[in-house]
C-alpha cells in the first residue's frame, strides 16, 4: 500500500536543492517513484490548482514543500492546497532547515500530513 501511495512526488523547492531531494527518494521499497519538481511555491501552485485558463493535469500523491520559497511561502502553499476541495487531500510533507517549534507547530495547524528538517546533505535523510 505505502508502496502505491508515494509513486509520483511534487517537491517544491529552492534552486539547488533538486540533487539531495533526487539521491534521497529514488525508490520506495523497490518501487520507481517519479519526482515533478517545482523552482517555487508559486510555480507549484500553477502545477496544481486549476484555473478557468488552465486545468491542471498533475495530481501527485505527496508533496514535499519547503517553507522558505520565494514568491510563495510554504505555509501559503501549504493552505491553498488545503482550502482547495480538489486537492484538499494531498499529504503534504513540510520542510526546513529550521527545527523551530514555532514552524513545526504552524504546519500542523495548516494540517501538513509531517515535518521534516531539512538534513546537510542526502545521508541525513537515510
Amino acid at each position: 500500500m505505502q508502496r502505491d501511495l508515494l509513486r509520483k512526488v511534487l517537491p517544491a523547492l529552492r534552486a539547488g536543492e533538486v540533487g539531495w531531494v533526487t539521491a534521497s527518494i529514488k525508490d520506495v521499497h523497490g518501487a520507481p517513484v517519479t519526482l515533478h519538481f517545482a523552482e517555487n511555491g508559486k510555480a507549484a501552485l500553477g502545477l496544481l490548482i486549476p484555473t478557468a485558463a488552465r486545468p491542471a493535469k498533475l495530481r501527485p500523491h505527496l508533496c514535499l514543500v519547503d517553507i522558505k520559497m520565494p514568491e510563495v511561502s510554504g505555509f501559503d502553499v501549504l493552505r491553498a492546497i488545503k482550502s482547495h476541495e480538489e486537492i484538499s487531500h494531498l499529504p503534504i510533507i513540510m520542510y526546513s532547515g529550521s527545527d523551530d517549534p514555532r514552524d513545526v507547530r504552524a504546519a500542523y495547524r495548516g494540517f501538513a500530513s509531517g515535518y521534516i528538517k531539512k538534513p546537510q546533505d542526502a545521508d541525513g535523510l537515510r
